[in-house]
């Protein structure tokens, strides 16, 4: 009887001991942590863009940022085509605004230390309504990005590297299936805590 109570405890303290899952607003506050003395960046962008494997375009786009979550990119002379793909790019390049706009449906582990996150929209004004994020638990960035608009999906795939001690996207991978619209993206000559040119926020859509 010891014996047998002292397994049943040990196999209930061996439970209690396992680490519980984080919640949402805990895997946001790991985010916000991450950079904690970067307030703000500029970085270029070169986009090789492909549409049903033939129209190719090569595009260039520079990246502002500014915490907490003010973010615009900006094509220079984009094809009439790709008029929008700033816009989807913008949209998925703020994780502080993706966690402000969402609620998790669902987190649950991954290997290799990764949390899955299913996110719905806190209002029917946010948009995508829906997405699922692959957030990376050793460092608290999101690697992996499906954005689940009314249109079509958008899967948008990121590569990080220090850049001056700042863990930062150094490549992603953005792939639209319904519209067999590709492209991979480098993001080049970052500038760290500089001023943003005032204006440059401003919503003119």
């Amino acid at each position: 009887m010891f014996v047998l109570l002292t397994m049943v405890w040990m196999g209930v303290h061996r439970a209690a001991a396992q680490p519980t899952q984080p919640t949402l607003a805990e895997i946001a506050d790991r985010m916000r942590g991450v950079n904690p003395t970067l307030r703000t960046f500029i970085v270029d962008q070169v986009v090789d863009a492909r549409v049903l494997a033939i129209f190719r375009w090569r595009l260039n786009t520079t990246m502002y940022a500014s915490r907490p979550a003010s973010y615009k990119v900006i094509i220079h002379n984009p094809p009439p085509l790709l008029g929008r793909f700033a816009d989807v790019v913008a949209d998925v390049s703020s994780p502080e605004q993706v966690l402000a706009n969402y609620r998790g449906a669902a987190i649950r582990p991954a290997p290799n230390n990764r949390l899955v996150l299913d996110l719905v929209g806190v209002s029917p004004s946010v948009n995508p309504p829906a997405l699922t994020a692959i957030v990376d638990g050793a460092h608290w960035v999101a690697e992996d990005l499906l954005l689940k608009y009314a249109w079509g999906d958008v899967h948008v795939v990121y590569h990080y590297e220090l850049i001056e001690g700042f863990l930062l996207p150094a490549t992603a991978r953005v792939d639209v299936p319904r519209f067999t619209f590709g492209a991979d993206v480098a993001f080049v000559n970052y500038r760290l805590n500089v001023p943003i040119p005032p204006g440059t926020f401003d919503d003119t859509r």
